[in-house]
């Protein structure tokens, strides 16, 4: 988790566009379901630039995270079935084009 508040903290001071007055907000808000729920809060000079930026600093922190081999947390759900008798199941081919 260290590593990982870190890595907030470096895309975040790396971005031009994320100000560095105030500084940047890095937190651990919650254990989640599936994973530790980080934040990271910032400001920016131009809102009309806000889900640019936002998306900029997600796919910088992505790529970071991977190189870093902190794998993120996707949900999960196994499904079981109670049944007194066997269930049939049928695999359809698709049609040929």
């Amino acid at each position: 988790m260290e590593r990982a508040l870190k890595i907030l903290d470096e895309v975040a001071a790396d971005n031009p566009n994320a100000m560095n007055e105030p500084k940047p907000s890095i937190t651990f808000e919650n254990f989640g379901d599936n994973a530790l729920e980080l934040s990271l809060r910032f400001f920016i000079d131009e809102y009309d630039s806000w889900r640019k930026i936002v998306t900029e600093l997600r796919r910088e922190i992505y790529k970071r995270l991977n190189e870093a081999g902190i794998v993120i947390a996707y949900p999960q759900r196994d499904v079981h079935l109670d049944s007194k008798q066997p269930i049939k199941i049928v695999v359809d081919q698709a049609p040929a084009d």
